[in-house]
């Protein structure tokens, strides 16, 4: 049942993200278009290199947006509203609902990037020389992966640690506007309103964990950290901001649970 809610979210979804990710592209490619007549010393030239640029980059930052509103308005329409009433009688468990979301939310959130980046490489398309710049990644790649050598396998685990860190803090923040909405459906009135207020009051929570355990580091054992390789410090520091990580995201995902499986207000 898990796929066909994965296979049901993602075309749902992709009805809103597709057009945006269209129009990114297109504006990329007309602004680039018109920087070929820069040399026209025209007013007419100007405005329209000036105004398609502006375009541009109100559609690069408007992905980012409109990744944030879909993600938010699907799972707060899908379980909060009329279509709660259907959604909660299908033969599927909270879990598998909540699991799908967040996996086809997961996804957009990685596709919106990757599209964004696509799109300055179009608008730059031309004025930069992609073979020069691909062969210098390239070389400095080799060079990385030789130091990554060197310091291995410590090395190898921090770039693991941190390669979790990154997918852990983007469940974690699909999962905080989930949990956030679960918080706010809890009231028959303002629903929005609250969801609002309890999503800044977790990263309230957030930061001011996040700053204890910074407050927390001088007071490790030194001594032992002196000893120790930079690269196995770096390691530690890493694996202690992952865990904290680990907690948040687990802690929205079981809060959303226990609201959407007991305290669900359709009202």
């Amino acid at each position: 049942m898990l796929k066909k809610l994965l296979k049901y979210e993602w075309k749902a979804t992709a009805r809103y993200f597709l057009p945006v990710y269209g129009l990114l592209f297109a504006m990329a490619a007309a602004s680039r278009i018109s920087w070929l007549f820069s040399e026209i010393d025209s007013v007419w030239n100007r405005v329209v290199e000036v105004t398609l640029l502006m375009g541009y980059i109100f559609l690069f930052a408007g992905v980012f947006v409109a990744t944030f509103i879909v993600i938010a308005y699907r799972f707060y329409k899908n379980m909060f509203t009329d279509e709660g009433y259907l959604t909660f009688t299908l033969p599927v468990s909270i879990k598998d609902l909540l699991l799908s979301k967040t996996i086809i939310a997961f996804v957009w959130t990685i596709l919106s990037t990757i599209i964004a980046i696509l799109s300055i490489m179009i608008l730059i398309l031309g004025y930069v020389q992609f073979g020069p710049l691909f062969q210098q990644f390239g070389e400095f790649w080799n060079e990385l992966m030789r130091a990554m050598d060197a310091y291995a396998p410590h090395s190898w685990l921090v770039a693991t640690e941190v390669l979790l860190l990154i997918i852990l803090s983007l469940v974690g923040w699909v999962l905080k506007i989930y949990a956030s909405f679960a918080v706010g459906q809890l009231t028959g009135k303002h629903k929005i309103l609250l969801a609002v207020g309890a999503y800044f009051g977790f990263g309230v929570v957030e930061q001011f964990l996040g700053t204890a355990l910074l407050l927390a580091l001088p007071y490790l054992d030194y001594t032992a950290i002196s000893q120790m390789d930079a690269v196995v410090v770096g390691e530690i520091i890493l694996l202690m901001f992952l865990l904290l990580q680990l907690v948040f995201t687990a802690a929205y995902g079981v809060l959303t649970w226990i609201l959407m499986k007991r305290k669900v207000n359709l009202q």
